[in-house]
């Protein structure tokens, strides 16, 4: 287990909130909140004033309830005594007269036989059925009159009631609306005492706390550490765009004016608060897709991620290291952290470090709750501290919960401190998903209400919408905690451990029956408990009066319920088919909201809609044409009903209208014909979507658009098949070498495209031979006559491979002439004869308008990620040269950055997947920010056919594939170079040819060690000179191999058998990648030793390793390599291969690639042919090394040695 160092981060010491209760200030006393008697309870307390006749005496005692003159109230059992500021500080005592034993008993009776009147109180609500049962039996809850309180002031005024007596009534009032158990205590009633007499559980009846900040949070010193293990499966499954929007569900099942809110209608403040957010939320993230903070390296190491918040959950640092300790990033700006996280790679999750990627899809999890108001409110109680509103998944959406849960399961649960007085603290393992999730939410909340200054004035929106904390603790606020619990609680019902189940029925033929049943979420395997049970069984009653509670809230939106409550659950509610297509469409679905479980009948598990579908043909033919495919004429399609997996044509849909209405049962299954819905439909019908072109064949393809049922005709579907299979082309009779068979498939791949005139995207791994594919379909278009002089291929690469390209040609297809148009004075005069071009993307840049005035029959782009972006100059001349058959190669996978590749299918396939703009918002976006399945699924069945990507690890490739591939790479000397090559050839060959004996061995070895540093960089042959990658041929291939190696996430050793190139590499690798590359060479220590192999074994973020050949030849295990690079070589074949024996050894679990960098036109390819060509000369060289040169003559050293 890796033990997490204590880390600096910033701070912010005045967060903490307040330890003391504010004091009330002079001249302040209770306030009301302006509205009295917001309930129906509340109203009938204030009806004893309807027969006072000084109308001007209520207005008054309201004022004085408004105003805080009421400056103190104690109420104890039926006496109510207050202090009233006026001239003078008068006292006011009110006495209600107290229920007899024999009436207690009454109500008490009343409450336990029926029990919705007593899961209606335990929420808080007083049941007016229960006000007319005690009136029935000469019980009075409510005053009849004034007369019926015994009232007294100690002000002079003579009426009764005074305004400071009435001034006292308002503010009771309004304690009797938050509170309807105050309207029995005050006639001396302890009702809840009473009902825990009775055997109910009296400590639950009435109290309801908020959630306790000590119950989620525990010591840092408790963490557990370490113990995380990814799941890229459970990755794979996580869809963020499943999340439906929810602030229409969410604010369907609170009420307008929660008691807590006297002021206004709460519902629309909390729904432009929603609205505001989701606005404000999507804007921020399409501005953030322009503006990145880091480079990609940064990600790759980015190990270790913290995350420091207040006790209440609000942001205060984000700090990001690698697993050195090395900071990376670190901000207290939330807005600083987001616009980091936003740069990214989505589409390398799997690969990143696990902190960071669970931060990251915490992040965009918290994101697309945002947009789709799929948040709510929770209370927390901080003690001493006060309290405050986190926000949090709206967990009763069976969407949001399943997105959460597998969320949870990719979270380690360590990287959150909290900063409290106490020290620094943690959220609890369990706690610790919403904990993060909350950091997000609630300051976005705090950032993107809307609400104005003077909403944001109210003591009930600072708490929900700026998340400060406060305390309830004066008379007027003491049960807003309570209540504003109590409005919240239906968003939390499903989290409980016991949850109702909602149970329908068939009982007969279109004849339902529904009833409720209670289910332990502790005992997922028990049998849901019938509601009858919880009303007769003991184990029941410390659970009853919870799920009351919670059925109480049921029944507001299914009224019906409370027949169910009040007989026990003893019988279903029974329902005729024709009267439960409201119960079933409009009251379930609200249930539903809550995040209840409803179980249907298999007759009603899917109820039918009509809805349009597509059936799609094509006029015959085959793909495979002469003269490509018209798409226009091989697709067509008709618009149809379709009524589950029935299409209907027009003339039978309005035949079915006439016929049926409602819910009806066709064929055993139930089908809903609404009239609103169909008569839309209809019209949809006469004036369908027009669709053409690349859209026709996405759909085909995909057999999706925007959900309508899609049906593909048994002609179409042997033509779309046709397009996805690939036949094997023969092999050209000029291709000089034996393909593998995936190389084989995916040349004829290549020739099939071509044939139906769609372009190329081959994203093979790494070493996978993509240059041959190609070379093998050139060599077979020239075959067929279709290359030739005067229709020419043209490949454009970086400069680096141009050499690599000609040797490939001429070693397997030399019948392809080809000509470089490169470097200073170039022509295109002299390809005249050529079947291939071969040119630069910076050449193919500048010379844009020559080249696309040439006949080309193929453009070939390689390292295609050269055009990613579609703005630069570079990429926009590319696309300007006009070919028949266009092929694009990357090593990169195709799906790092969407945005990017739409750019290179743009240059394949130009239009097919529209502009840019419109890519983004139906693609990139919702797969790369959304995590969109569906999307991705349709995106990779309408590219399939035009893309092809293998990789060493699938089964149909890893047994084509050698455990170790070999390839030289070559590069050209740069003009600095050559210019210092030649001249020190030409001075040494003079002094050699005067020499001989040993002395003449010494300058031949001499200039051998010379001309190495030369190809390798002049500044390690000048020793001076800053290690600039430009002026060394090698340098540039270097890094961009390291760039594709990086990218398919490998692990590199780099050789070389100088220590003063090794640290020429260092500064040029740290301004490429910002990684500090680790050098093993003979002057380290051998605890260092250790150290770097240990870290570049075990650490994700140590990807390189430089070491020189004898240091790092022999005695090393290094499996966490799979690619091999030897910057200069040795010429001894045995050396060579012990150095790559590092990497390629027992423990290697992947295919290793080795790269041997070899400059051409000079004695490195010379030496290297004489090696490859003569074994019996390289079995001599076994222990001789380079020696055997001096026994050269003169002649053979003049042609070794030479440029050119």
């Amino acid at each position: 287990m890796r033990g997490r160092k204590k880390r600096s981060s910033y701070s912010n010491s005045g967060w903490y909130p307040r330890s003391s209760k504010p004091a009330i200030e002079a001249g302040t006393g209770i306030r009301g909140g302006g509205k009295y008697g917001a309930t129906w309870w509340g109203q009938q307390w204030l009806e004893a004033f309807e027969q006072i006749s000084d109308a001007n005496r209520l207005p008054r005692g309201r004022t004085y309830a408004n105003n805080g003159s009421v400056r103190k109230i104690d109420i104890n059992g039926n006496v109510i005594q207050a202090k009233v500021q006026g001239s003078y500080l008068y006292n006011v005592e009110i006495t209600i007269p107290a229920f007899s034993p024999q009436q207690q008993k009454q109500i008490e009776n009343l409450v336990v036989e029926n029990p919705d009147l007593l899961a209606r109180l335990l929420n808080r609500e007083l049941p007016p059925e229960l006000a007319d049962l005690c009136l029935s039996k000469g019980i009075r809850i409510f005053p009849q009159n004034w007369h019926t309180f015994k009232a007294s002031c100690s002000c002079p005024d003579w009426a009764m009631p005074c305004k400071h007596l009435a001034a006292v009534i308002y503010l009771i009032a309004n304690e009797i609306d938050k509170n309807p158990f105050l309207v029995f205590s005050l006639h001396h009633f302890d009702l809840p005492a009473a009902l825990e007499a009775a055997g109910y559980a009296g400590t639950e009846t009435q109290a309801v706390g908020a959630t306790k900040l000590d119950d989620l949070r525990l010591s840092q010193a408790d963490v557990k550490e370490g113990s995380f293990q990814f799941d890229p499966v459970l990755l794979d499954s996580v869809d963020f765009s499943r999340i439906p929007e929810c602030r229409d569900n969410l604010s369907a099942i609170v009420s307008e004016r929660p008691v807590f809110y006297p002021s206004g209608d709460f519902k629309t403040i909390l729904k432009k608060v929603w609205t505001n957010l989701s606005k404000k939320i999507t804007a921020d993230d399409e501005q953030r897709q322009t503006e990145t903070l880091a480079d990609g390296w940064v990600y790759e190491n980015a190990g270790i991620i913290e995350i420091h918040i207040d006790p209440f959950y609000r942001f205060l640092s984000f700090s990001a290291w690698d697993e050195d300790d090395n900071i990376l990033f670190q901000t207290v700006e939330l807005g600083e952290a987001e616009q980091w996280l936003s740069g990214v790679p989505a589409g390398r999750l799997s690969e990143l470090p696990d902190e960071l990627r669970a931060v990251w899809l915490a992040w965009r999890f918290a994101h697309a709750l945002a947009e789709n108001s799929a948040i709510v409110p929770q209370l927390l109680n901080g003690g001493q501290s006060g309290y405050a509103i986190r926000w949090l998944p709206a967990l009763l959406n069976e969407e949001v919960a399943d997105a959460f849960r597998k969320l949870s399961a990719l979270l380690p649960t360590w990287q959150i401190v909290i900063q409290s007085p106490e020290g620094e603290m943690a959220p609890t393992a369990e706690d610790y998903p919403q904990a993060l999730l909350s950091v997000f939410l609630t300051a976005w909340v705090s950032r993107y209400n809307g609400l104005d200054y003077l909403s944001l004035e109210n003591l009930i929106n600072k708490v929900f919408f700026e998340g400060k904390p406060s305390f309830f603790d004066t008379f007027e606020t003491r049960e807003y905690p309570s209540a504003i619990v109590l409005w919240l609680n239906r968003f939390f019902i499903t989290e409980k451990n016991i949850v109702p189940v909602l149970e329908v029925r068939e009982i007969a033929d279109e004849l339902f029956g529904v009833n409720l049943s209670l289910e332990d979420k502790s005992a997922p395997m028990a049998t849901p408990t019938p509601l009858r049970e919880i009303f007769i069984s003991e184990k029941w009653q410390k659970k009853r009066l919870e799920v009351l509670r919670d059925l109480s809230l049921l029944a507001e939106f299914f009224p019906a319920l409370r027949r169910l409550l009040a007989d026990k659950g003893s019988k279903d509610l029974t329902y005729q088919a024709r009267d439960f297509a409201d119960v079933l469409l409009q009251t379930l679905p609200v249930i539903r909201l809550f995040g209840i479980r409803v179980m249907l009948p298999k007759s009603l598990s899917r109820i039918l809609r009509p809805q349009l579908s597509m059936r799609m043909n094509s006029q015959g033919g085959k793909v495979f044409s002469k003269n490509g495919v018209s798409l226009a004429e091989m697709l067509q399609y008709q618009w149809q009903i379709a009524v589950g997996k029935h299409d209907l044509t027009a003339e039978e849909f309005l035949e079915l209208l006439k016929k049926s209405k409602g819910l009806v049962k066709i064929r055993d299954e139930y089908v809903f014909i609404d009239e609103k819905e169909t008569q839309a439909l209809a019209e949809k019908l006469a004036r369908p979507p027009v669709l053409k072109g690349p859209e026709l064949l996405q759909i085909a393809l995909s057999e999706d658009y925007q959900g309508v049922r899609i049906v593909l005709s048994k002609e179409l579907q042997d033509l779309i098949q046709e397009l996805k299979s690939v036949d094997l082309t023969p092999l050209p009779a000029g291709i000089h070498a034996t393909l593998r068979p995936y190389q084989h498939r995916g040349y004829s791949w290549l020739c099939k495209n071509a044939r139906i005139g769609f372009g190329s995207i081959l994203a093979d791994d790494m070493g996978l031979g993509k240059t041959l594919q190609v070379i093998t379909a050139l060599q077979y278009f020239k075959e067929n006559g279709d290359l030739h002089p005067a229709q020419r291929a043209l490949v454009v690469a970086p400069t680096t491979l141009l050499t690599n390209w000609q040797r490939e040609i001429t070693r397997f297809a030399p019948g392809l002439q080809t000509f470089i148009y490169h470097g200073a004075g170039r022509s295109l005069t002299g390809a005249k004869n050529a079947d291939l071009v071969l040119t630069s993307y910076g050449v193919a840049r500048s010379d844009q308008s020559k080249l696309e005035k040439q006949k080309w029959l193929a453009l070939v782009i390689d390292e295609a990620q050269n055009i990613k972006n579609p703005e630069t100059e570079q990429s926009k001349a590319v696309k300007k040269i006009p070919a028949i058959i266009r092929i694009a190669l990357s090593g990169t996978p195709v799906e790092n950055r969407l945005s990017e590749y739409w750019s290179v299918f743009d240059f394949t396939n130009k239009g097919y997947l529209g502009g840019l703009k419109n890519f983004k918002e139906q693609y990139a976006i919702p797969i790369e920010g959304e995590r969109n399945k569906s999307v991705l699924r349709r995106f990779h069945l309408v590219t399939q056919p035009f893309v092809l990507r293998r990789l060493k690890t699938d089964k149909t490739i890893i047994t084509d594939l050698p455990l170790k591939v070999e390839q030289n790479q070559y590069c050209s000397l740069t003009p600095e170079q050559a210019a210092l090559y030649q001249g020190l050839v030409d001075q040494t060959m003079e002094k050699i040819e005067k020499s001989e004996g040993i002395a003449r061995r010494g300058m031949i070895l001499n200039l051998i060690m010379a001309l190495k540093q030369i190809c390798n960089h002049p500044a390690q042959y000048l020793k001076k000179g800053l290690p600039d990658p430009g002026q060394s041929g090698k340098c540039p291939l270097l890094l961009d191999l390291l760039d594709q190696a990086f990218e398919n996430d490998g692990k590199v050793l780099i050789f070389t058998q100088f220590r003063e190139m090794g640290e020429l590499l260092i500064p040029m690798l740290q301004k490429r990648f910002g990684i500090e590359a680790p050098f093993l060479h003979g002057g380290v220590s051998r605890k260092n030793r250790d150290i770097m192999v240990e870290d570049f074994q075990t650490k994700r973020s140590h990807r390189l390793l430089l070491l020189s050949l004898k240091a790092g030849g022999t005695g090393l295990n290094l499996t966490a390599a799979n690619q091999v690079i030897h910057y200069d070589l040795w010429w001894n074949p045995a050396v060579e291969a012990q150095a790559t024996d590092r990497a390629f050894r027992i423990g290697q679990q992947r295919n290793v690639q080795v790269h041997r960098f070899i400059t051409s036109s000079t004695f490195e390819e010379r030496i290297d042919a004489m090696i490859q060509s003569k074994k019996e000369l390289a079995d001599l060289t076994v222990t001789s090394g380079e020696t055997w040169i001096g026994q050269l003559s003169d002649g053979e050293l003049r042609d070794l040695f030479k440029l050119g």
